[in-house]
């Protein structure tokens, strides 16, 4: 019997069929199933089409900050995007040392870094619950739908 490797590499689906009874079977089936692999890693490369270490850029970050509509940052609109979150970064601290630095002193002690580390908890676990909340209820909404 002939082992087949069938790579679908519009999937990334790598379909091995392994079902050979001789001693030399257990060889070929490692070699097949290690070349199996480096078939997955080259298909999941070459779909995202990016070099390893190269992060893909969210759409929203592109929208805003692509000018010439290219698809990708170039120097001009990377330093546009690292200023803004700068900016940003610079607004929540200050907004962070107004309302936790309890006595006014241009840092945080221990009690206020902890009272910050609270608040902090405190809303992931809100939104956590919200989130969870909006899963339950889509849930049920499919359920009811598939009950019809």
């Amino acid at each position: 019997m002939r082992p087949t490797i069938t790579l679908a590499a519009d999937s990334g689906r790598v379909i091995v069929d392994l079902r050979m009874k001789t001693p030399a079977s257990h060889t070929l089936r490692g070699a097949l199933i290690a070349s199996a692999l480096i078939g997955i890693c080259s298909v999941a490369q070459a779909e995202d089409n990016k070099p390893a270490g190269e992060k893909k850029i969210p759409a929203k970050v592109l929208e805003k900050f692509d000018a010439n509509k290219d698809g990708k940052l170039d120097e001009n609109e990377k330093a546009a995007f690292e200023a803004e979150k700068k900016a940003r970064q610079e607004a929540e601290k200050k907004a962070a040392m107004e309302k936790f630095d309890a006595n006014k002193d241009g840092k945080l002690d221990e009690s206020e870094r902890a009272a910050m580390k609270a608040a902090k908890q405190a809303e992931m676990e809100k939104k956590k619950a919200e989130w969870e909340k909006k899963k339950a209820e889509k849930e049920q909404k499919k359920s009811e739908k598939d009950a019809k």
